[in-house]
């Protein structure tokens, strides 16, 4: 992966300065990317996240991604209190994606934004978690408790509420999101040369 790679990533010895819970082999990381509490990421094995991305875990919330994972530029990963984001192997996210692991309630009920009390706004939050070969496309949106099953894809500019069930190796578009057709599954015996 590196020798077609030149750009502004970390070297090993900045990446070794920064406190991740865990940090994988062959990370390539640009150093555009936030990430304000890196003790709470976990990085597998041949990862590559590109510039101006953010990761932001809070104090007791973790992001976990796992191997072969690519994050495109643009991204912004913002995971709660004692929840997870996880990506899991061969999974990725197209270029300006936004993971809200956390977000409030609009429906008047509530005030909303952190200028308020906390007894006055109301925090939805919860997991989300992509499946191994889940992939979205370009500027797709995630909302708390959004599982996206193995296999499945969403088209660019997809956005998913978390609040219905997905199946396995399918395409699904559109904002809201819905089914598009099934998907081919040959990515699999290409994997098997990555473990």
């Amino acid at each position: 992966m590196n020798k077609l790679l030149k750009g502004r990533f970390l070297n090993i010895n900045q990446l070794n300065k920064i406190n991740f819970k865990k940090l994988g082999k062959n990370v390539l990381i640009d150093s555009n990317v936030i990430i304000p509490e890196p003790e709470n990421v976990i990085i597998g094995n041949n990862v590559r996240i590109d510039t101006n991305c953010i990761l932001s875990a809070s104090k007791k919330g973790n992001i976990i991604i796992k191997n072969n994972v690519h994050i495109a530029p643009f991204n912004l990963i913002y995971c709660s209190n004692n929840h997870i984001i996880k990506l899991e192997n061969h999974s990725g996210l197209a270029a300006g994606c936004k993971l809200y692991g956390k977000t409030e309630l609009y429906d008047g009920t509530f005030l909303m934004n952190p200028t308020h009390n906390l007894e006055d706004i109301k925090i939805i939050e919860g997991n989300i978690i992509l499946k191994q070969f889940a992939t979205l496309g370009c500027n797709s949106v995630l909302f708390p408790n959004s599982i996206i099953p193995e296999g499945t894809v969403f088209g660019s500019n997809s956005l998913f509420n978390g609040k219905k069930k997905l199946n396995k190796w399918c395409i699904y578009t559109g904002s809201p999101i819905r089914f598009y057709k099934k998907r081919k599954q040959n990515c699999i015996l290409l994997s098997e040369k990555y473990i």
